[in-house]
């Protein structure tokens, strides 16, 4: 299995965004996932936003995500910090650490200023 079948799994489970080219839609989830220009066995999940917040999509999707980086044998990247109009109220850093902690995701750098942290999560 190779990156380029987990991205063509990924285009065949979700639809381009009208609005914007690095997005696509996934459920009730905007999803942004690309190869990383780092490494060749590597992909960055840079954004997931629920449409419909507080419906468990985005863990469904995580867990969904992470089995298939497993069967294709890829790596995850992701920049964990909050985002959006509401990121004050909604999950902050430290429990979207949690979360993706939760889905096997571990810190590969804590970010200055306590803005967030940069995980990673290997195949299993």
């Amino acid at each position: 299995m190779t990156i380029e079948t987990f991205l063509s799994d990924w285009e065949s489970k979700s639809t381009q965004s009208d609005s914007n080219s690095y997005i696509r839609n996934h459920e009730n989830l905007e999803v942004s996932i690309y190869q990383s220009a780092r490494d060749d066995s590597t992909i960055r999940l840079s954004s997931i936003r629920s449409t419909k917040p507080k419906n468990k999509e985005a863990s469904k999707f995580l867990k969904w995500i992470t089995k298939q980086a497993d069967k294709h044998q890829v790596k995850i990247t992701s920049c964990i910090t909050p985002f959006g109009w509401k990121r004050e109220t909604d999950l902050d850093k430290d429990k979207l650490k949690a979360w993706f902690t939760k889905n096997g995701f571990v810190i590969r750098e804590k970010y200055p200023e306590d803005w967030g942290y940069e995980m990673i999560r290997n195949p299993k």
